[in-house]
């Protein structure tokens, strides 16, 4: 899985009413690349396309099983990754890198966050 796609699954995760150019603002990507990258999620059933509540407009993307099993595969992986980083710097040394780099991001106005962490 690309970064591009494991970006997108995350913020689907995270966002109910996700659409399309929610997800081209947030990455700042096109809408024509994000139109591929969604359409090559929904061609590997990683995630769907609904119609949205409110928008007649647009479709609200949502994982799909498969998309949250890859995602909480994901997870796991990292959570591991992580735990051999701070076995090398140490617990604190790495929850004081977390610490930093999220106030870097809301620094750089950040505000619509896709969760990297872990533990959340």
């Amino acid at each position: 899985m690309s970064f591009a796609q494991a970006t997108a699954l995350l913020y689907v995760a995270g966002h109910a009413d996700a659409t399309s150019a929610d997800l081209s603002r947030v990455t700042q990507v096109s809408k024509q690349a994000t139109s591929e990258l969604v359409s090559s999620l929904e061609s590997e059933g990683l995630l769907r396309r609904e119609p949205h509540a409110r928008d007649r407009r647009s479709y609200r993307l949502v994982l799909t099983a498969e998309g949250q099993r890859r995602l909480d595969r994901g997870h796991a992986e990292w959570k591991h990754i992580e735990e051999e980083w701070a076995s090398t710097v140490g617990h604190k040394r790495m929850d004081q890198l977390k610490d930093s780099l999220e106030r870097f991001l809301e620094a750089a106005g950040a505000t619509d966050k896709i969760v990297y962490r872990s533990d959340g």
